[in-house]
């Protein structure tokens, strides 16, 4: 297979398993309380250099962390035929974890609120969805 598919393919499936995390994050926020509170205490505990001026670090931890996800997937597939048990249920909620951590740090670097992304996102899939757009690419569809 040519590198630049499986490259596309991973950043494909690196951009669903985020904007899954933040729908699920959206959709059960109840649990959480808000995303507010969460964003507020997991912010406490980020320990990179430069803290409120960088969007490197969150990026590339982001990019990381998508990574073990989407790597994760790819031995559950190898080594158990793609079936799903309890323990990798786990697993991936502490991974994805990992992965909405670094979606706070960065949108802390960009002044942004999660439950504002979440709810822009929510409103240009469900536009998307109405124009019958779901599928297909570009950002402006």
């Amino acid at each position: 297979m040519d590198t630049s598919v499986i490259f596309f393919f991973l950043n494909g499936v690196c951009f669903c398993i985020v904007m899954q995390v933040l729908y699920d994050a959206y959709k059960y926020r109840k649990k959480t309380k808000t995303f507010k509170k969460y964003a507020d205490i997991a912010i406490t505990t980020a320990m990179y250099k430069d803290i409120g001026k960088t969007l490197v670090y969150p990026a590339l931890g982001l990019t990381g962390e998508a990574g073990e996800v989407a790597e994760k997937v790819k031995k559950l597939i190898r080594d158990n035929n793609g079936i799903i048990t309890d323990e990798f249920r786990e697993d991936m909620k502490r991974e994805l974890g990992d992965v909405l951590w670094y979606i706070n740090a960065l949108a802390h670097e960009l002044r942004l609120e999660l439950d504002e992304i979440a709810s822009v996102n929510l409103e240009k899939l469900l536009s998307r969805k109405k124009r019958c757009k779901i599928q297909g690419s570009g950002d402006d569809r």
